[in-house]
């Protein structure tokens, strides 16, 4: 019995993290695709926003929206995102439905990207790794 113990055990941490990983997976906003880029866009709500930030270890590109306010920091939907290539050509333009954008299957290089909020336009330099991930918070002032 003592021998059934270690392999028991491997087999209940399987199921818990197999199950953890698709509780995750449902609480994520469905995968969009557009061209060779998959992307991932929500986080509106607690679980989803976790379920976002976990995600993130999985795309190259994780892209956040925020209002700076004096009292508290708003998260931001409804964002107009175009990201081009070195090349200056287009590789995803699509509008953030929520405060993530979380994208995958771009070469590694660097991109520019540009998001509006309210009439104003940030725009950000990525340099997408071939391995890791690159990280954008783009932020406007509330009010």
């Amino acid at each position: 019995m003592n021998a059934l113990k270690p392999a028991l055990f491997a087999i209940a941490a399987t199921f818990a993290a197999t199950a953890a990983f698709a509780a995750q997976a449902a609480d994520l906003p469905a995968e969009q695709v557009q061209g060779p880029v998959h992307f991932l866009t929500g986080g509106i709500g607690k679980q989803e926003a976790d379920a976002m930030k976990q995600a993130m270890k999985h795309y190259p590109l994780s892209l956040e929206f925020v209002a700076r306010a004096r009292s508290r920091d708003e998260y931001l939907a409804s964002i107009p995102v175009t990201i081009k290539n070195g090349r200056g050509q287009v590789v995803l333009h699509t509008v953030a439905q929520g405060p993530f954008l979380l994208v995958k299957d771009l070469h590694p290089g660097k991109y520019e990207i540009s998001a509006a909020q309210n009439g104003r336009t940030e725009k950000r330099t990525a340099q997408v790794p071939a391995k890791g991930a690159e990280r954008l918070v783009f932020e406007w002032r509330a009010g």
